[in-house]
């Protein structure tokens, strides 16, 4: 099949830029740009010029007993950017700051999973509404 298309052929038409993607049919082809309104930036195909953000280059994973008395679950990193919690006990933990208690914070029910997000310096706590409660930690950093 030929690349382009041309749309609303009885009446002239337009042609649309796509590319011959095989069985996958036509795909369009479209140019990035940025602007205020009414006016606009083309981003330029060369590499000097495209602005690649590379997000979560590094993967970190660990768990966590969480007890109710408040405890660490997370120290702080400069360069991590987000984490994900997930309660795997049976009973509710609260996450938050160095003075998060039970019924303040963020409350993760049983199976629950919160991903917080833009979190590099921050250091996590926890504390069980009762028990033992295990958590699992996942992270994304630079």
């Amino acid at each position: 099949m030929a690349d382009n298309v041309t749309l609303n052929s009885m009446s002239g038409g337009s042609v649309v830029a796509t590319d011959d993607a095989g069985a996958g049919g036509q795909v369009q082809i479209v140019k990035l740009a940025y602007s205020a309104d009414g006016d606009r930036t083309h981003i330029p195909a060369t590499a000097a010029g495209l602005a690649v953000i590379e997000r979560g280059a590094t993967i970190g994973h660990s768990s966590a007993s969480v007890t109710t008395t408040v405890g660490s679950i997370l120290s702080s990193a400069s360069t991590r950017r987000t984490i994900t919690v997930q309660n795997l006990g049976t009973d509710y933990v609260w996450l938050g700051a160095t003075g998060v208690t039970v019924g303040s914070g963020l409350r993760l029910a049983p199976g629950q999973t919160a991903v917080i997000d833009r979190s590099p310096n921050a250091e996590f706590f926890a504390i069980a509404s009762s028990g033992t409660q295990s958590v699992s930690i996942f992270t994304e950093s630079d």
